[in-house]
C-alpha cells in the first residue's frame, strides 16, 4: 500500500515541532538546572541536536508545499 506524500510530510513536520519544543524545554532545564558543566556541556549537543532535526523536518515540510503551490 502506498502512503500519501502530502501527510508523510506533515507528519514529519508534527514530529518535528515536537523535537523542536522537545528540545527547547531541555535547553531550559539545562539553564536552571545546578550540574557540573560537564554534563551540561553533553545536555546542550543533544539539545541543539533536537533543535536541528526538528528544523530539518519543519523546512523539508515547506520546501515540498512550496513545490505543489508553485
Amino acid at each position: 500500500m502506498r502512503s500519501r506524500q502530502p501527510a508523510v510530510y506533515g507528519y514529519r513536520a508534527t514530529f518535528g515541532l515536537g523535537f523542536v519544543v522537545l528540545g527547547v524545554v531541555t535547553l531550559w532545564r539545562i539553564a536552571t538546572v545546578p550540574v557540573p558543566p560537564g554534563n551540561k556541556i553533553v545536555g546542550l549537543a543533544l539539545a541543539l541536536a533536537m533543535i536541528a532535526l526538528g528544523a530539518a523536518r519543519i523546512i523539508q515540510y515547506v520546501r515540498y508545499r512550496r513545490g505543489i503551490g508553485g
